[in-house]
């Protein structure tokens, strides 16, 4: 096992971030895969291939899902130990060198290398699999060497995300060694998410060392596999992906799953190569309420974990536009790989997953409710004009209708 030395909640904090970020970031890559998928049998697929390709989107989807219930479990493990959750990340793609050099992200169409780099992702740590060339780095990054005796915590290098969590494992358990459990989770259980709230059994609220461990083996399992179990995880799920993906394209050498969506899409003139910057009037309106409903969705989720179980309705109605907001990321997104994303005649558009410089929650005492709320309704008014179908008008209004609520209860308690 691959080891670290943690001696400080400093240090641990810095591995956890890093630990939130690689969740966050392959979530955003996961999810703009499975938008690009095709939909209709109009597309190019024969119905053989349409079915296929509509099964790996909820794959995807679900590995999408369980990557959500990963970045909750880090949050409440920063609850657990005193912090407030991270929710800040990079722009993808994400700079070399970020992380290790063998951790590549990139937003990328769904093709046989996007597979084969999410297969070399998830991979065990005994794998010899390579990433595909077109993610490759260009240029070996320096090592990630973790000085040792310093105040100051840099991050460790290691080969793949099951190893990471390894190091943090080992490195949780000796700095509870070294300060004991009643001084280590010191954060309240009250303020981290319930599998109950989202509907995740795996999700677990952190107290002590033993469920912080098992919350991190689950981490692990789920994406690399376990020997010995029943392999559900994310590395056997990608690979049955490649072989049915590899069998329908030997039967049909045209077979092509997604649309011709931009890799690396930005909303602003981009400073590097290797990116689409939107610049077509109806995808950029699109992206921008996306990336919008996207921003929203980070912070209400912040705002979930600064809300106690003793405002209920506040902490319900702020967690109800989270999950709202991704709902209609979706939407938005789908929409986007149908518009194009320039004048000319070149490739579709896609969400960016454009990061505000700001993710944090609110001030302690302020009414949360209504600063959601308030931006809510700016993007709900935009929604006409993008030519959003009732239901999904109808969803916001509700969401707003809820949070309104929330924001009255705590006026009237208040006075």
């Amino acid at each position: 096992m691959p080891s670290t030395t943690v001696t400080s909640r400093e240090h641990l904090l810095h591995m956890l971030a890093e630990a939130a970020e690689l969740e966050h970031n392959l979530l955003c890559s996961y999810l703009y895969a499975a938008f690009s998928l095709k939909r209709g049998l109009d597309e190019d697929l024969l119905p053989d291939e349409l079915d296929a390709v509509q099964r790996w989107r909820d794959t995807i989807m679900h590995v999408c899902m369980e990557e959500m219930a990963h970045l909750a479990q880090v949050a409440n493990l920063m609850v657990a130990v005193g912090s407030r959750p991270h929710f800040d990340r990079p722009n993808l793609p994400v700079a070399a060198g970020y992380h290790p050099a063998s951790i590549q992200v990139a937003l990328a169409p769904f093709d046989l290398d996007t597979l084969e780099h999410f297969i070399f992702l998830e991979r065990p740590a005994d794998s010899s699999l390579r990433d595909p060339a077109p993610f490759e780095h260009i240029a070996e990054a320096p090592e990630r060497t973790a000085a040792g005796g310093v105040l100051m915590p840099s991050a460790p290098e290691y080969a793949t995300i099951g190893a990471f969590y390894d190091m943090l494992t080992e490195g949780l358990a000796a700095l509870c060694d070294q300060l004991g459990e009643s001084r280590l989770f010191i954060g309240p259980a009250a303020n981290q998410l319930r599998p109950d709230e989202i509907g995740i059994d795996e999700l677990s609220v952190v107290t002590d060392l033993r469920s912080a461990q098992q919350a991190l083996h689950l981490i692990i399992v789920q994406g690399e596999g376990a020997p010995g179990a029943t392999d559900e995880s994310h590395f056997k799920a990608f690979m049955g992906i490649k072989e049915e993906y590899q069998r329908l394209q030997a039967a049909r050498p045209a077979f092509h799953p997604s649309r011709d969506v931009a890799r690396n899409p930005v909303m602003r003139a981009p400073l590097a190569d290797e990116r689409v910057h939107i610049t077509a009037p109806a995808a950029t309106a699109v992206l921008d309420a996306a990336n919008a409903a996207y921003a929203l969705m980070l912070r209400a989720l912040g705002a979930v974990y600064d809300t106690g179980a003793d405002c209920p309705q506040r902490r319900q109605a702020l967690l109800g536009c989270a999950t709202g907001m991704m709902a209609l990321l979706a939407r938005l997104s789908e929409r986007l790989t149908t518009l194009p994303a320039d004048a000319g005649d070149g490739v579709r558009a896609g969400v960016s997953f454009t990061v505000l410089r700001s993710t944090e929650g609110w001030t302690p005492g302020v009414d949360s409710a209504a600063l959601v709320l308030e931006q809510l309704a700016s993007i709900r008014a935009q929604l006409p004009r993008l030519e959003m179908d009732t239901a999904v008008l109808a969803k916001v209004d509700a969401l707003i209708a809820r949070l309104a609520e929330a924001s009255d209860a705590v006026e009237e308690n208040a006075s």
